[in-house]
């Protein structure tokens, strides 16, 4: 895979309801310097969106996951649609681990996600109508595993928030090295 011949740093995809895929002759092509990813609002983009090719036969080439075209990233932002991306299975293995900040653009009723991003450190909430950032009523999850670096929480255009969990919901665990609350 050959990279971009220029240091691309952040990869903004949002708002582009005809957007099916990202390549459009180049499946070569990757972005090892970009940090920040956000993938929002893209109502056709297809899950195996980084395989353009569908006219062609399988091939190894043509199988091309996110992880080995943004292998550093650090924040990556997702609406409702796209984190699909994750629960499909498009962001695997540890590529993950290095993500630092994860945004949502979207209302989330379940922790399958988190459990696969362990190590993020802030976490943004964005243009919902919801009362509670952390809703579901138990976390199945190792106390010492999920979002276990969680410092900073960032509700952004929340106009109904009242808490970012009930009492019941489970959340103490993961949010003792919470610092921030902004």
């Amino acid at each position: 895979m050959e990279p971009l011949p220029f240091a691309l740093k952040t990869l903004i995809l949002e708002r582009l309801p005809n957007l099916e895929n990202v390549w459009n002759s180049n499946v070569e092509l990757t972005f090892p310097q970009v940090k920040s990813l956000a993938l929002c609002d893209l109502p056709k983009l297809k899950y195996d969106m980084l395989k353009p090719f569908t006219h062609l036969e399988p091939h190894a080439l043509n199988q091309v996951c996110i992880q080995k075209l943004t292998p550093n990233i650090e924040h990556l932002t997702l609406g409702e649609h796209e984190l699909n991306m994750i629960l499909s299975g498009e962001f695997q293995g540890n590529h993950l681990n290095e993500l630092k900040v994860l945004a949502l653009f979207f209302h989330f009723e379940s922790d399958v996600f988190l459990q696969r991003v362990p190590n993020i450190e802030k976490l943004e909430v964005r243009d919902g109508s919801f009362k509670e950032i952390f809703c579901f009523d138990s976390l199945n999850v190792d106390e010492d595993g999920l979002v276990s670096q969680l410092k900073v929480i960032c509700p952004d255009s929340l106009p109904e928030l009242v808490s970012i969990g009930s009492e019941n919901s489970g959340i103490v665990p993961f949010l003792r090295n919470l610092e921030t609350l902004q």
